[in-house]
Parts: structure tokens; sequence; C-alpha cells
């Protein structure tokens, strides 16, 4: 069973108190239309000012809501599928920009972690990075990637790897601060529940974060890679004769497709045959 889009998250949405619990209803324009719970809660980490509320949508023809837990930088939600046994856990996040809360947030992890049970996923703006491949300019905070990463692996999960974007966030000032703040973390109960999991981005119209598309399949992906059998040596010697007259085939038409884009990327003086050292000898 594939789950592809069956439950969104959402942050950073401004209520007009920072204490204030906000409630929504989304109805896809889509079709098929499907009807969706959303839980919400609103982030209280900062002593003033309008509260980030968190939404977590699922669709109920695929998910019901088992139990949610609010925190001050997260939301949680077991979802239970109601096609299979399945169950998963969502947690919901957005790390403080202010980096004298950042451990107060990660040790609100750490307190979640000890009450999963099953899969569990956290994503969202963790508002922090791992290394400094993960912005463009040299001023990161070194001791805070190190309790970042400790507290991943503490968590005993897993980073799922972006694909095609190297940064999540943009300042979107001239030249611009690149970092990715965005990402998805999974536990072991994950990987082997939905072994063909992968993310990856969308396009951003207004916002200044790239959204996250996480992709999750219980099927397990089958290898295109090709591998040579020792059995195919040992049949007899006719269809040994014909295999490898066909190997020896499929090398040589290998080897002339490498030399001719090979030759059309250099210079024509210094193609094969032709050049500064004369004419190859046939």
């Amino acid at each position: 069973m594939l789950y592809v889009m069956q439950f969104l998250l959402l942050t950073q949405l401004l209520c007009a108190s920072k204490n204030q619990n906000c409630t929504a209803s989304i109805s896809s324009k889509s079709k098929p239309s499907y009807p969706l719970n959303l839980p919400a809660a609103t982030n209280t980490y900062q002593p003033s000012g309008p509260g980030v509320a968190f939404v977590t949508a699922w669709s109920q023809s695929y998910w019901s809501c088992s139990d949610f837990t609010l925190k001050n930088h997260s939301l949680t939600t077991l979802l239970v599928s109601t096609l299979s046994d399945h169950s998963l856990t969502v947690t919901n996040v957005y790390g403080p920009s202010d980096h004298r809360h950042s451990s107060d947030f990660l040790r609100e992890l750490q307190d979640l972690s000890s009450n999963i049970n099953g899969p569990w996923v956290i994503i969202g703006d963790f508002n922090l990075i791992r290394s400094g491949d993960e912005k463009n300019n040299v001023n990161v905070n070194i001791p805070l990637m190190n309790t970042f990463n400790d507290t991943i692996n503490s968590l005993g999960v897993m980073e799922i790897p972006l694909l095609g974007r190297n940064f999540t966030w943009s300042n979107g000032q001239e030249p611009p601060i690149l970092a990715k703040l965005d990402r998805a973390l999974v536990n072991l109960a994950h990987t082997t529940t939905f072994p063909d999991t992968s993310l990856s981005p969308r396009a951003k119209p207004t916002s200044d974060h790239t959204p996250l598309f996480l992709s999750m399949s219980t099927s397990i992906p089958k290898s295109i890679v090709f591998r040579f059998e020792n059995a195919w040596l040992h049949r007899q010697n006719s269809y040994k004769l014909s295999f490898l007259r066909g190997l020896k085939r499929v090398y040589a038409a290998m080897r002339r497709v490498s030399l001719q884009l090979v030759s059309s990327r250099l210079e024509p003086r210094q193609r094969f045959g032709h050049g500064v050292s004369g004419r190859l000898a046939k």
C-alpha cells in the first residue's frame, strides 16, 4: 500500500494571541475530495507576540487519529490506518529561531521519544543545521550543530535525504543566505514498515521555506542493478558460446558509445588520431 499525500503538515500559521488554540477546516479542490480532520495548537515558546500554530491534517479515508500531544515546539499525532494494521506517529515541529531556546526544543524531542511505539516521523522546520555544508556561508554555530547531531543519535532516528536540493530556506536578500533548516527524521520501525520512503522539494511561490513532499510505501523497492550469475557459465557449451558472443557485442557497443562521448567533449585538435601527437597508427 502506498501512503502519499494522505496527511498535511503546516506550521507558522500566526494566531491572534500566543495562547490561542487554532482550529481549521480544509477542503481539497482536487478530485477525489477527502475530508480532513485538523488538530491544531499554538506554539508558545515566544514570551510575547503572536503565536505559531501547527496544523496536521489527514484523510479520513486512510487514517484516523488515535491520540495527539501538544508541546511548545511540536504537535505529535498518532495516526492509525483505516485500511491495514499500520500506525504512524507524526511529529510536526517548528524549532525556535532564537537559538537561546534550541536546547528546550531538543529536550522536548527527547521527552517525546519515550512515549513512541512503532513508526515515527519528525518533520518540519528545525531552524538548525547539522554541518557547515548546510549553509552557504561560514557563520555557523559548531557547538549547536554538535548538540543537534547528538540529539538525533540519542533519539535513534535517521534523516531522509532530500532529493534535488541542498538548501530549504532563503532570506530573500541579495546576496542570499541559504540554509537547510527543514528535514524529515524517521526511526528504525519506520524504515522497516515503510522501506520505500523518499523526500523531495516542491515549488515555493510565496514562502521563504521550500515545501517538502514525503512519500512512503510499504513495498520493498526493486533493484535495477544488473548482476552476473555464475551459473550462466555452467550451462551447455552452445548456450555458453552464444551468451559470450552476445556479451562481447554489448561490450563493443558500450565502448563505441564511450569513445564517441569522450571524443565529442574534446577540442577538434585533441580528438583521437589527430593533434600534437600526430595520427595514431592503425
